[in-house]
C-alpha cells in the first residue's frame, strides 16, 4: 500500500560467529542477517530492534524508530467513459483519499493523438477530438514525497458516415436502397424514411412508390456505441407509370380478310407500340386500324411507355371469322359469259 520500502542493515561487530533477529514493530519477527525491501501497510512510528545472540551465548539488542508516512490513495471517477466524438465532454472527479496529508500535489496525463497535461487537484472538462482510446493517468505527490497514481481509460467513438444511393424511377417499381458507409469500430443499426411513412431498419431495403410525386429519402445511422450518423437528405422523383388499356372494334369482312380498329384508352402514355400475332406491328396514340387474314382466335398487345422510361402493357385476345362472299349472277345472256 505504500511505496517506499525500507532496507535494515545488521552493522554488528563481533569476532565469532552470531544469529540476529529483528522485531520490526508491525508484529512481524525475522531471523536474518538483513532486512532488505521491507514495506509497511499501516503509517505511524514504527519502533524496530534487533536482538544478536553470540556463539558463546551472549546477546545484545538496539532499537531505532523508523517513520512511516501515509501514501495518497490516488482515484478518479469518470462521468462517462466512452462518450461520442460529436459532443463529447469528460468530467473528471478526483476521489483521492489523501490520508491525512492535505499538503498533496496533483499532475494529470491525458494521452493520445493530441496528449495533454494538466497541474491540479481537479481539471475542466475535457473535450477530445481524436477517436479512439485515451489513458489517462493522476499522479499524487505529498509533502513527504510519497507518491502513488492510478491510470484508467476513455474511449472517443467515431460518428458514422453514411451516404444513400438511390435513384428517380417509377410508380409500382421496387427498387433496392443502397448506402455507402465508413464505420471502423462497432456495428450499426439504420433507421430509413421515404417520405411517404414508409420505414425500414434494414441494412438495403426494397421499397415500392404506389403514388407518383417527389420524396424525400432519409437514412440515419446509429453505432453500437450510441454515436448518430444522419445521411444529406435524397431527393427522389417517382414517374407515373402509364396504363395501357384499350378496345378492339371489328369493322368488316371482305372475303377471307376482317377489318379491325384498335383504340387506346388508357392514360399517361408518351408512346404506343401494337404487336399483333401475325407480325404486324404499329406506333402512334391515334387509333389503328387494321386488316387480318387469319381466323380464330388472335392476340393482340399493346405496349405503353413514357419518356422517363416507364412501362405498362396489355394483351387481348379477338376472334377474327372472315364471311366468305360469292356472287351469283340470276340473269343469263346468249354467249355472254
Amino acid at each position: 500500500l505504500y511505496s517506499q520500502k525500507f532496507n535494515l542493515i545488521n552493522q554488528t561487530n563481533y569476532i565469532g560467529s552470531f544469529t540476529s533477529q529483528w522485531d520490526l514493530g508491525d508484529g512481524n519477527v525475522l531471523s536474518s542477517d538483513d532486512v532488505l525491501g521491507k514495506d509497511y501497510t499501516t503509517p505511524g512510528m514504527k519502533m524496530v530492534k534487533l536482538i544478536v545472540t553470540s556463539d558463546q551465548g551472549c546477546k545484545d539488542s538496539i532499537s531505532k524508530p523508523l517513520e512511516v508516512f501515509a501514501v495518497p490513495t490516488t482515484s478518479f471517477s469518470v462521468n462517462t467513459k466512452t462518450q461520442c466524438l460529436v459532443g463529447n465532454s469528460f468530467v473528471f472527479n478526483n476521489v483521492t483519499n489523501e490520508n491525512g496529508n492535505p499538503n498533496t500535489n496533483y499532475q494529470w496525463d491525458i494521452f493520445g493523438k493530441s496528449p495533454a497535461s494538466y497541474s491540479g487537484k481537479d481539471i475542466p472538462n475535457q473535450t477530445l477530438a481524436d477517436t479512439g482510446w485515451h489513458d489517462v493517468v493522476l499522479t499524487a505527490v505529498n509533502d513527504n514525497n510519497c507518491q502513488n497514481s492510478y491510470p484508467d481509460k476513455i474511449y472517443v467513438a467515431e460518428t458514422p458516415q453514411v451516404s444513400i444511393v438511390g435513384r428517380n424511377h417509377c410508380q409500382g417499381e421496387s427498387l433496392q436502397w443502397g448506402h455507402n458507409l465508413v464505420l471502423n469500430n462497432g456495428t450499426a443499426s439504420y433507421a430509413w424514411s421515404f417520405g411517404n411513412g414508409g420505414v425500414s431498419s434494414q441494412l438495403n431495403p426494397t421499397f415500392t412508390y404506389t403514388q407518383a410525386g417527389d420524396y424525400t429519402v432519409q437514412l440515419t445511422v446509429t453505432s453500437s456505441f450510441g454515436c448518430v450518423g444522419k445521411a444529406n437528405d435524397f431527393p427522389v422523383t417517382i414517374f407515373t407509370k402509364p396504363s395501357a388499356s384499350f378496345d378492339s372494334e371489328y369493322l368488316l369482312s371482305r372475303g377471307l380478310e376482317t377489318d379491325w380498329k384498335f383504340t387506346y384508352t388508357g392514360s399517361g402514355a408518351d408512346q404506343l407500340l401494337w404487336l399483333f400475332e401475325d407480325g404486324q406491328n404499329d406506333v402512334g396514340l391515334a387509333p389503328i386500324f387494321k386488316t387480318f387474314s387469319a381466323t380464330g382466335d388472335f392476340g393482340v398487345t399493346l405496349q405503353a411507355s413514357t419518356a422517363n422510361g416507364c412501362r405498362d402493357s396489355s394483351s387481348q385476345t379477338i376472334f377474327l371469322k372472315p364471311e366468305l362472299l360469292m356472287w351469283i349472277p340470276n340473269v343469263f345472256t346468249p354467249n355472254v359469259d
